[in-house]
């Protein structure tokens, strides 16, 4: 019985040890891929959109879109978040959201927002919709 204790512990050490080492060795492109990102954490998505189409990042269209945001199902009338957010990848019903974009090189750049999709880019409305985090890839 020690022996298999021993071999939990030991293995969970291993795991966690490897994890640590991994988020340390980041590459540094990566970094200053994201550097070069103009977005910030807080950021309304709308501004946040408009600002990467003028630095040449355009959306990068999900096909399945419909899957992810509405089960499979047709959008509800006069609510088609998928045509008029093609960057859109998936969508969470408490307000979790994964858009994408790509620059002209072809890297991607992927944007985790919170909030109400549907008022995202209301005019004259303060939008609920902000940037959590992104990633380049």
């Amino acid at each position: 019985m020690p022996s298999i204790l021993a071999a939990i512990v030991l293995s969970g050490c291993v795991a966690s040890s490897a994890a640590a080492r991994t988020d340390k060795t980041a590459s540094p492109a990566a970094a200053e891929s994201q550097a070069r990102v103009p977005l910030k954490k807080g950021m309304p998505y709308a501004e946040a959109r408009r600002k990467l189409l003028a630095a040449g990042w355009r959306p990068l269209e999900d096909l399945t879109c419909y899957d992810n945001v509405y089960g499979g199902a047709e959008a509800p009338a006069g609510e088609n978040i998928c045509e008029t957010m093609p960057e859109l990848s998936m969508a969470s019903g408490d307000g979790h959201l994964v858009m994408q974009m790509m620059d002209p090189s072809e890297r991607v750049l992927r944007i985790f927002a919170y909030g109400d999709v549907l008022g995202w880019n209301v005019p004259g409305q303060a939008t609920e919709l902000s940037v959590t985090d992104w990633e380049v890839y």
